[in-house]
């Protein structure tokens, strides 16, 4: 594989997160642009997971790792109890070398299978609750990861990010698109429409928080239109070739003036394909959820139907509105800890591994009408 730039990696990661190209080139591209002696992406908590690949690294490591050696890594644990999310460290700021070193994990299980000594790394945050792990190695015998090393890993996160949800709501979106609809929207490098799909069609007629003027997509409300046209900027920025200065997450809820639940909103560029942008090719495609469409899931059911107790159910409800943990825990004040909780509780209850898997059995499940029939 050819090297890739710090842009062109960028446009990887969004082919990737719209399934032309695969996760296994994205962590070979950045295993060559840091120089890393291996890479390993993905979530070890949640083995079915779309969203993982290694890079120099053998399969029988990554079987033992989430098996037997993920809860004794002093890396992800020092990073978590830290609380160092969506941050590039060093190995050596999460846990003491001298510890490190005489740890099990490092004589029992890195020494045999890697010789990873030197890491850049990070958990990424998501809005399900769980972290991705991006950890870049090198062996002992190498120096360490340098500042402008973990400085392009840095910029490089909020994409990783973004590309990971992308990826998942699209999953999402076809698993469960006849319960929750996803209005896609595609724009050219001018932001002007080229195509919306019958929901977003339907969503920018009512002009309830979103609307369609002189072919831009603008929301109603000034502040939360200013947010959407910096993201969209953004976007189509990236898709021009450019590593955005703040990759961001991508997201937005866009109040509505009926007072109905916020649209969620996430702006995407469009990836590798981009290498010559006319007017009539798309530069930024965004994914709108209408929360209140016809199909809503309420606390009830599911307390009946997963014997789900009122705040995991309430939990739930959350997710399939578009709603981050945070804003969960935001909302009726708790901390994230206590809402992480919750979370493995109904995943627990409904036998479910993923955030994928737990929409798909909630959004598919029977549910009342709401006009009671």
């Amino acid at each position: 594989m050819t090297e890739l730039t710090e842009s062109e990696l960028v446009g990887l990661l969004y082919d990737t997160a719209l399934g032309r190209a695969t996760w296994s080139k994205v962590v070979e591209a950045l295993g060559q642009l840091l120089d890393c002696g291996s890479v390993y992406f993905g979530d070890p908590q949640d083995v079915s997971s779309e969203i993982a690949a290694t890079y120099r690294i053998p399969s029988r490591f990554v079987e033992l790792y989430q098996t037997e050696f993920y809860k004794h890594d002093p890396w992800a644990t020092g990073a978590a109890r830290l609380g160092v999310y969506n941050k590039v460290k060093r190995g050596g700021d999460l846990v003491d070398r001298a510890v490190f070193e005489r740890s099990a994990f490092y004589n029992d299980f890195l020494r045999h299978e890697t010789d990873a000594y030197h890491l850049a790394g990070a958990l990424v945050g998501r809005p399900h609750g769980r972290s991705l792990i991006v950890g870049c190695h090198r062996p002992k015998a190498l120096e360490a990861f340098s500042d402008e090393a973990l400085a392009q890993l840095d910029r490089l996160l909020p994409h990783i990010s973004r590309a990971a949800e992308v990826h998942q709501s699209l999953l999402v979106a076809h698993d469960t698109l006849d319960q929750m609809p996803l209005g896609t929207i595609q724009l050219n490098r001018e932001a002007r429409l080229l195509h919306a799909n019958e929901a977003a069609q339907h969503i920018l007629r009512s002009e309830d928080g979103l609307e369609l003027a002189n072919n831009h997509i603008r929301a109603t409300g000034r502040n939360d239109d200013q947010a959407l046209q910096r993201l969209i900027a953004g976007a189509i920025e990236i898709s021009n070739g450019y590593a955005a200065r703040d990759g961001g997450d991508g997201f937005i809820r866009v109040s509505r003036k009926s007072g109905k639940i916020p649209y969620s909103v996430l702006v995407s560029p469009v990836g590798l394909d981009r290498i010559v942008l006319s007017s009539s090719s798309p530069a930024a495609l965004l994914f709108v959820s209408d929360p209140a469409a016809e199909g809503v899931v309420r606390p009830n059911d599911l307390r009946e139907l997963f014997d789900l107790s009122p705040a995991e159910a309430q939990l739930v409800v959350g997710l399939t509105e578009g709603k981050s943990l945070r804003d969960i825990a935001d909302l009726n004040g708790v901390s994230i800890s206590t809402v992480r909780t919750l979370l493995q509780r109904a995943a627990a209850k409904t036998e479910t591994n993923s955030q994928r898997d737990l929409l798909r059995l909630v959004l598919g499940s029977p549910r009342k009408r709401t006009d009671g029939r």
